[in-house]
């Protein structure tokens, strides 16, 4: 909700830190946000 409501202002939404794969997966299929992690897995 809150990703739809700043990108309807083109405000561009990032994710920081998501380090499980789960998380990963979930923020970029579902959210289709960019998202910066210190993991590499």
């Amino acid at each position: 909700e809150y990703v739809r409501m700043w990108r309807s202002r083109n405000v561009q939404v990032i994710a920081w830190t998501p380090n499980h794969r789960l998380e990963k997966e979930h923020v970029r299929k579902v959210l289709n946000v960019t998202y910066i992690t210190d993991t590499l897995l």
